[in-house]
C-alpha cells in the first residue's frame, strides 16, 4: 500500500516538479526549545508587569454595511486574482475600478477612526476586593451586572484612562458587542491572562525564517 495520502495528487515519479505548498495555508507551529528563565524572588518583583489587553473599537461602524455590499458587488466584477473579468464590458470595467477605489477610501477612514483602548488587569488582592465590593449577589441582576462591568472597565482602562461616568456614556453610544469587548478584555486581564507564555504563531515563524534566508 502506498504511503501517499489520499489528497496527494503529485506524481511520485516527478519529484523535481512537485506543486509548491499553498502560500495561504497556515503551516504547523514549530516546536520551540527555549525554556523559561530562572529568577530570584527579587527579580520576579522587579520584572513583573500585570497583564494587558488592547481593544480596537471601530468608530465608523456605519461604513461596514456599505463595505460588505461593495465587496459582494466586486466579486461579480473580478476573478479570484483580483483581475477584471475578461468578458466584462467597458462600463463594468469602470465600475470595478470605482468600487475598488471606494473600498480603499472606506478602509482608510475606518483605520483613521479606530480607537484603541488598553486595559491592565488589577492585582489579585485588588481584584478580590473589587469583586467583594461590586459584584452583584444575584445572577439575574442585569442592572447590577451592567454597573459591575462599567466599574471594571473604568478600573482597568489605562490608555486612555476612563471614569465610570465616561464608560456609562460610551454604553449609550457603542454597540453591545463593542462595550462587551471592553468588559471581556478587562475581565480576562484580571483573571485569565499572564499565565502561559504564548508560542510564536507558525506563519510568523515561517516569515522570520524566510527573511533570514533572504539575508
Amino acid at each position: 500500500m502506498s504511503d501517499r495520502s489520499v489528497g496527494d495528487t503529485t506524481d511520485p515519479t516527478d519529484a523535481g516538479t512537485a506543486t509548491p505548498p499553498n502560500p495561504f495555508q497556515r503551516p504547523e507551529t514549530p516546536e520551540f526549545t527555549e525554556t523559561a528563565g530562572t529568577f530570584s524572588f527579587e527579580d520576579v518583583l522587579r520584572v513583573l508587569r500585570r497583564p494587558e489587553r488592547v481593544v480596537t473599537i471601530d468608530l465608523r461602524g456605519d461604513l461596514a454595511g456599505e463595505e460588505r455590499a461593495l465587496l459582494e458587488e466586486l466579486t461579480t466584477l473580478v476573478n479570484y486574482k483580483g483581475e477584471v473579468n475578461a468578458e466584462a464590458s467597458v462600463a463594468e470595467q469602470g465600475r470595478a475600478v470605482a468600487v475598488a477605489e471606494r473600498l480603499r477610501q472606506i478602509a482608510a477612514a475606518r483605520r483613521k477612526d479606530a480607537w484603541r483602548v488598553k486595559l491592565r488587569g488589577l492585582d489579585s488582592d485588588a481584584y478580590a476586593a473589587f469583586v467583594r465590593r461590586h459584584q452583584p449577589k444575584k445572577s439575574d441582576d442585569r442592572a447590577g451586572w451592567t454597573a459591575y462591568s462599567d466599574k471594571l472597565i473604568a478600573a482597568c482602562a489605562v490608555e486612555p484612562e476612563l471614569t465610570e461616568d465616561q464608560v456609562r456614556q460610551l454604553r449609550g453610544k457603542l454597540a453591545d458587542g463593542q462595550i462587551g469587548a471592553l468588559a471581556n478584555a478587562a475581565q480576562s486581564a484580571c483573571t485569565q491572562d499572564g499565565v502561559d507564555v504564548p508560542k510564536l504563531p507558525g506563519f510568523s515563524q515561517t516569515l522570520l525564517e524566510q527573511g533570514s534566508d533572504e539575508r
